[in-house]
């Protein structure tokens, strides 16, 4: 077990690895943590179920229609560093969604077709 251990750390210091891998089980959590964060998508923080508090069980899609001051909040003070960004990107979204009162930009049916008779080449 030591011969396997020593030779791991040599590679990993050769190769300047280090940075990559980890024999630690205890630098784990934290690189999950930074992956977690760093791979969120806009659509499916919505769907991340909440287990604490008032609207444990809740998904953050459902406590933003019904509690988007508990949203803000956990943006704030939530202990988790992934709950933090995961509401910050539901707040966002919410604010950056078109009001319904404001016209769109150009629709399929405003962009002109083009035929191959008018291409150039």
């Amino acid at each position: 077990m030591a011969k396997k251990r020593a030779q791991i750390d040599a590679t990993l210091t050769v190769a300047s690895l280090s940075e990559i891998f980890t024999q630690d089980i205890e630098d784990m959590t934290q690189f999950q943590e930074r992956e977690n964060i760093e791979n969120m998508k806009a659509d499916e923080v919505v769907n991340i179920q909440v287990k604490f508090g008032k609207h444990k069980g809740k998904t953050l899609g459902h406590i933003m229609s019904e509690a988007p001051d508990y949203i803000e909040w956990l943006a704030k003070n939530a202990k988790d560093a992934s709950m933090r960004k995961a509401c910050s990107m539901v707040l966002s979204s919410k604010n950056s969604k078109p009001d319904n009162n404001v016209p769109n930009e150009a629709s399929k049916d405003d962009i002109p077709t083009v035929n191959d008779s008018d291409l150039p080449f």
